[in-house]
């Protein structure tokens, strides 16, 4: 049963997704007749994506038939169960969809974990360590979290900005002393993680320094050539 609170929400989202694909009502209701064979006036189109509970027309996507309801997610490839507002997961796949909700991470970011799955490293050859049991080995490292926190507080600071923009010294004090925290909080976690690789011969110490020796920021006042 679909509550009120979700009927808005069911209105918003199917008004944002007719928006995103460009379509009119008419030209949505035309679409979904010559695939799926099914009529829905574009008058009962507009009705269903009223979100004001006090419009005269509110609600009515509560009476929305299951056949519409499916044909519609199918059309913008979203789950039954997104557009009814049960779940904040667009993806239909229920076994995807449950990995989302369960671990907060995006579609799209699942689709990479299951590219990175079969695939073989491009820098190192094809014998060596797999990819997934590299990304194992930076989830389970006890400095992520340190990284991601780093993040959050440069992130926060960018805000800054908007009162630094007629003070480049200001921005750049702040940003800066960010991102040195942040540097230095990759690089104890770089050496962590390619530590317990080099235990199981994934790394020479020269590669890892090799590898530092690449990624460590320019020094003032040099330059190339």
């Amino acid at each position: 049963m679909v509550t009120r609170g979700q009927s808005m929400l069911m209105g918003e989202r199917l008004r944002a997704l007719r928006i995103e694909c460009g379509l009119s009502h008419a030209k949505l209701s035309v679409e979904l007749n010559a695939k799926y064979g099914i009529d829905i006036s574009r008058d009962s189109l507009i009705n269903y994506e009223v979100s004001d509970e006090h419009h005269t027309k509110a609600f009515k996507n509560e009476g929305m038939r299951i056949e519409y309801l499916r044909c519609i997610s199918d059309y913008y490839g979203v789950s039954t169960d997104w557009l009814l507002g049960l779940t904040d997961v667009q993806i239909p796949d229920l076994e995807d969809r449950k990995i989302c909700e369960k671990t907060g991470l995006s579609p799209n970011a699942l689709k990479v974990l299951e590219r990175l799955k079969n695939t073989t490293p491009f820098l190192f050859s094809a014998e060596e360590q797999p990819l997934m049991d590299i990304l194992n080995a930076l989830l389970e490292s006890e400095s992520l979290l340190d990284i991601l926190y780093s993040i959050s507080k440069a992130a926060a600071k960018s805000g800054d900005f908007q009162k630094a923009k007629t003070d480049y010294g200001y921005a750049r004090d702040i940003w800066g002393l960010e991102m040195y925290y942040f540097s230095k909080d990759v690089e104890a976690f770089a050496l962590q993680v390619f530590e317990n690789f080099s235990e199981k011969n994934f790394m020479t110490q020269s590669r890892i320094n090799e590898w530092l020796a690449s990624t460590a920021a320019p020094q003032e006042g040099k330059t190339d050539g």
